[in-house]
């Protein structure tokens, strides 16, 4: 990623009120967000300009991990993180997790964990790969 490059991130949830507030939220802090429902097809080139993704609690699970595997497939980069209203088994399977009714501050403080993993790290001009 290039130093003073805003982080791109795709938030898909199907409430249309939560899609808006989000990224709202996430526009406040400096974040370029797109927001989208899971009903909208998502483009393979589209899918590599972002950095971030962000699946909404309005998804179910067996939703939530499809998009993900569709979202690594054409970019293994991408670092998805999970907002649940109840954890479930699969909750490993994404970069980062948090609770619906925490608010926006663990929402931004999984943000941030992504984000660290996006800077370059010495020597390194591209940025570190997803954990």
């Amino acid at each position: 990623m290039m130093p003073g490059k805003p982080v791109r991130v795709l938030s898909i949830c199907d409430d249309e009120g939560i899609r808006i507030s989000r990224e709202l939220v996430l526009k406040h802090e400096g974040y370029d967000v797109e927001s989208t429902s899971s009903n909208e097809p998502l483009d393979p080139t589209r899918i590599r300009s972002f950095h971030i993704a962000i699946l909404c609690h309005s998804l179910s699970p067996r939703q939530a991990g499809e998009i993900t595997e569709n979202l690594r497939k054409h970019n293994p980069e991408i670092g998805v993180l999970r907002v649940y209203a109840i954890r479930s088994l699969t909750d490993h399977y994404y970069d980062a997790d948090c609770e619906v009714l925490s608010g926006p501050g663990q929402l931004l403080e999984g943000m941030r964990t992504l984000c660290s993993r996006l800077e370059p790290s010495s020597g390194d001009s591209e940025g570190r790969k997803r954990a």
